[in-house]
């Protein structure tokens, strides 16, 4: 007589481990998410997923108007939460407007630039694009915002923090693709 084969019960993952792995796949993924994709994607129980949004949500919720330090005394990890104050305590969508109106209200060249490349699909040596060298772009590359290879330009990973930066304070950027030449 041949025996069963066991059954295993799946693996429990970590609640902070399911969490981090939950907020990978959303950042991850430029389209909305389901509980089912998330559970998929992730390899979660559908159950596990439900629990860690509540708590992301609610950590979210409660985080926008405090901030939790952690400082050592000795060697005591001390806690504290604080009211945020001043530009921090403002919805994003307000501290948005703000920063714009009152610093930066046009997007600079070189964000043009770095958001073209974005655009462009220009984040690897592979999807590198031939870019006029000006001295705007000599000084992006030398900032390490650009990297050259074979004569041709692409983004470097804080070229692409740049980029999405530009893009969520300046939405109307993604209009630069559209333009036939961009001459820095």
């Amino acid at each position: 007589m041949v025996a069963a084969p066991e059954k295993r019960s799946p693996e429990r993952t970590p609640f902070p481990e399911a969490i981090r792995k939950i907020l990978d796949a959303l950042s991850g993924s430029e389209e909305n998410s389901t509980i089912t994709s998330l559970s998929l994607s992730t390899g979660l129980n559908r159950r596990t997923v439900e629990k860690a949004l509540e708590v992301i949500l609610e950590a979210q919720r409660v985080l926008e108007r405090k901030k939790l330090s952690i400082g050592k005394l000795n060697r005591i990890k001390m806690l504290r939460m604080e009211e945020k104050s001043g530009l921090l305590s403002l919805p994003d969508n307000l501290q948005k407007l703000i920063i714009r109106s009152a610093y930066f209200p046009t997007p600079s060249r070189e964000e043009e630039i770095i958001v073209h490349l974005y655009l462009r699909g220009a984040l690897s040596r592979g999807r590198a694009i031939s870019l006029e060298k000006s001295e705007l772009v000599k000084k992006l590359v030398k900032q390490g915002q650009l990297a050259e290879d074979q004569g041709k330009i692409y983004l470097t990973e804080e070229g692409v923090t740049v980029a999405k930066g530009a893009l969520d304070l300046y939405p109307e950027l993604k209009e630069v693709i559209k333009k036939p030449a961009l001459t820095p």
